[in-house]
């Protein structure tokens, strides 16, 4: 089954690509790290992904990757590390999604899932929605809740 494009347009913003230009349903992507390389993608968000621009975002992700000297530093250096709460509600009969560290700027849960992989998706979407409407109305991003090994916090 063909992904949506809005999940794909989710998968490009979280790894740090940007659309710097539209015309009607045409949007030109580029990574602001690599501006030497850019693509378009056409359509409305329900629309079923073309297995083509399966294939340009793939490459574009996998080109991003590569050119990271760092070898896979880059998912680190352009996602937020935000933390993502999946539970499965009885009453919704749904995987709930709770992004903790938007708890007070958002109510929890913020979007739900048939499945746990629809669940994931979905929390990407959102976490992502939240940055750029944080960044757009220029206010600080909450600060991200860090994992502290017991070995290490001592």
């Amino acid at each position: 089954m063909p992904r949506k494009l809005r999940q794909l347009r989710a998968e490009l913003r979280w790894a740090g690509f940007l659309v710097i230009r539209q015309e009607g349903s045409h949007e030109t992507w580029e990574h602001p790290s690599h501006t030497d390389s850019w693509f378009t993608l056409a359509g409305s968000d329900g629309e079923d992904a073309k297995p083509y621009q399966e294939r340009q975002v793939r490459d574009a992700l996998e080109s991003l990757r590569q050119r990271d000297t760092q070898g896979g530093a880059w998912l680190m250096n352009t996602c937020p590390r935000y933390s993502i709460l999946i539970q499965w509600s009885a009453e919704d009969q749904a995987y709930l999604v709770m992004l903790p560290e938007w708890e007070g700027r958002y109510h929890n849960p913020v979007t739900h899932g048939d499945t746990y992989q629809q669940a994931v998706e979905r929390a990407v979407e959102v976490l992502t929605m939240f940055v750029e409407i944080t960044a757009e109305r220029g206010e600080a991003l909450p600060a991200p809740h860090l994992y502290a090994d017991a070995d290490t916090a001592a």
